[in-house]
């Protein structure tokens, strides 16, 4: 079975919306101009009813734009691994789409000018050749690892019941061998469990995998315990370095607490990054090589860093905090 063409509408980023917009169009999704570059007729009002669904409204329509592609890469990915984890009976997928051949709200994952959307960044780590997968089933976590490679490889698997501040509730670590093209779960644990763990509370923490080959992370993922809606994510304070590093620029994210879906953007230049849209742990360091042809001030200057909880506060996006 190889299923096809499944996917999920998002809107470009604000530089794409800006190349067809005046500031009379950016009020929200539903102006005529923003109707005009959406050829589904009920598309914006698909995109609205799934982001009431999972969160809540957007706080002004750059955060909506933002949401919408975190909304988009977000659906595509539970499709995306549910269909991994079901291999063999699913042997492959294909979402719909890859890119576009105007500037519109549209399933594209990559948009008209070829900035990479959120959906372009996850699917590079959900179709990954080892993926690691929790999954809810039956009352238990199971912690699934898919194998596309065509031999076997020795790995360490850990997974972490963490609140949201970075305590540690239930850690639990394995070597095992992955078979070559394989889906097998490797560790389950019953969620009556968690009940008795002191500091559980379902909506303030969350289960995190990592899949390591050679002592270097190749998979890692996130599995939360109650809806989108219903996860009490705090504010995080994310702190940014930005340096030179050869031809290209190294920038160096910690959050305090859980950082959901941090999406680096500069807000004068176009770049490419190593990685965007990144879950960052706390007191993890995660790094993103960025490649524009801006000079490192003009970089720091304009560099804009915003979470997932950004986009329904009023507290703003994180401040480029750091050197």
């Amino acid at each position: 079975r190889f299923m096809t063409e499944y996917g999920f509408q998002s809107f470009p980023e604000m530089r794409t919306v800006e190349a067809f917009t005046v500031p009379e169009d950016r009020t929200n999704i539903f102006t005529a101009v923003m109707l005009a570059h959406q050829k589904n007729n009920e598309g914006n009002s698909i995109i609205h009813d799934y982001m009431l669904r999972d969160y809540s409204e957007p706080k002004d329509f750059a955060s909506f734009l933002y949401a919408s592609q975190v909304l988009q890469a977000e659906g595509i990915k539970i499709g995306a691994e549910h269909l991994r984890r079901n291999r063999a009976r699913t042997m492959g997928s294909i979402y719909w789409q890859l890119n576009d051949c105007w500037p519109v709200a549209s399933w594209a994952s990559i948009d008209y000018y070829g900035r990479w959307k959120a959906l372009q960044y996850y699917a590079r780590r959900f179709y990954n050749d080892l993926l690691v997968s929790a999954h809810e089933e039956n009352g238990q976590i199971a912690v699934y690892v898919v194998s596309d490679r065509t031999t076997s490889v020795a790995a360490g698997l850990k997974i972490r019941l963490m609140a949201f501040d970075g305590t540690v509730l239930s850690e639990k670590t394995q070597a095992i061998d992955v078979p070559a093209l394989s889906s097998k779960v490797y560790i389950q644990l019953p969620i009556s469990e968690f009940l008795q763990l002191k500091g559980f509370d379902p909506a303030k923490t969350f289960i995190t995998t990592e899949l390591a080959v050679g002592n270097k992370p190749v998979s890692s993922n996130l599995l939360f315990l109650v809806s989108p809606k219903n996860v009490q994510l705090p504010s995080p304070k994310i702190t940014s370095e930005l340096s030179q590093s050869g031809s290209s620029y190294r920038l160096r994210l910690t959050s305090d607490v859980l950082a959901r879906a941090v999406y680096v953007s500069l807000s004068n230049f176009d770049a490419t990054y190593s990685d965007n849209y990144v879950e960052i742990l706390p007191g993890q360091t995660v790094e993103i090589e960025v490649k524009s042809p801006g000079s490192l001030d003009q970089l720091r200057s304009s560099l804009k860093i915003v979470s997932l909880m950004d986009a329904f506060t009023q507290a703003g996006p994180a401040p480029a905090s750091g050197h």
